[in-house]
């Protein structure tokens, strides 16, 4: 017998999954030592594979993360209420704008959720910028003069 219970019940596995329902925090402590002491077991191996998975598996969203998220929202929402804010016509609002207010969105929430640099995001601003103002300077007539 050794002083660590996951050395001891190596060669009963039902026993080791007995141990970490038991104590599942004092067990992935074990398990680090038991590591230490005999790497070249698969069992070991195994259970180390299983605990580090179910840890990355466990994805919550953060409250940055969720404040970011409505940030974005409510940009895109105020923008794609522009015409009844103020007096702009909706007819000539909407085709031109609505399409970039959401792939504005879409850019600005991966921007921000892959951490992408300020230089990254200025440099995208600045391309959305560069199509909307040439369409704020579009003629409002749809009637073709061809």
């Amino acid at each position: 017998m050794t002083k660590n219970p996951i050395i001891d019940a190596l060669a009963d596995p039902n026993q080791l999954e007995k141990l970490y329902e038991q104590d599942s925090k004092s067990f992935q402590s074990n398990l680090i030592e038991a590591l230490d002491s005999r790497p070249e077991v698969p069992l070991l191996k195994f259970w180390k594979t299983r605990l580090e998975y179910s840890a990355t598996k466990e994805s919550r969203v953060s409250v940055k993360e969720l404040s970011n998220v409505l940030l974005i929202c409510l940009v895109a929402f105020l923008a794609v209420r522009i015409p009844v804010l103020m007096s702009v016509e909706a007819q000539w609002y909407y085709p031109r704008f609505a399409p970039i207010i959401l792939f504005a969105g879409l850019i600005f929430y991966i921007l921000k959720k892959n951490s992408l640099s300020k230089k990254v995001g200025i440099s995208l601003a600045a391309g959305i910028l560069t199509v909307v103002l040439p369409m704020l300077m579009l003629p409002n007539t749809y009637e073709s003069s061809s």
